[in-house]
């Protein structure tokens, strides 16, 4: 039998390197049940549990049709989110019971404010 001399080279076997080593850990909490319905999800579709959470991730990013908006529309959207909340706290406080003419003048008011402001972001949508 021959042995191999210092000068010969021999092809390295095993495994090949990976590209992107993965080796950041996230620990999910979850029920008994939604544990036993994400592993039959991950089979059916032919991936890890690791796996199939992650693309189910990406995939709810990839599908936010969230618009990005400038940092001068940032103000804006401050006042829009405050009008928000002033019309839902007009809505909900006497909830049952019939709207005065007041009340009612301050949701409209309210509400035009929301009409002009959404107007105004426009222009500031990425």
């Amino acid at each position: 039998m021959a042995t191999p001399t210092n000068n010969s080279i021999t092809p390295k076997v095993g495994r090949p390197k990976k590209q992107l080593k993965k080796d950041q850990r996230l620990t999910v909490v979850c029920t008994e049940s939604e544990r036993f319905y994400i592993s039959k999800w991950a089979k059916e579709k032919g991936l890890t549990v690791s796996d199939y959470l992650r693309s189910t991730a990406f995939i709810q990013v990839e599908n936010s049709n969230r618009p990005e908006f400038s940092r001068e529309a940032r103000p804006l959207l401050v006042q829009l989110n405050f009008l928000i909340g002033k019309l839902k706290e007009l809505l909900e406080h006497d909830q049952g019971l019939p709207f005065t003419a007041l009340k009612q003048a301050g949701i409209r008011s309210t509400l035009q404010q929301i009409n002009q402001l959404q107007t105004t972001l426009l222009p500031y949508v990425n």
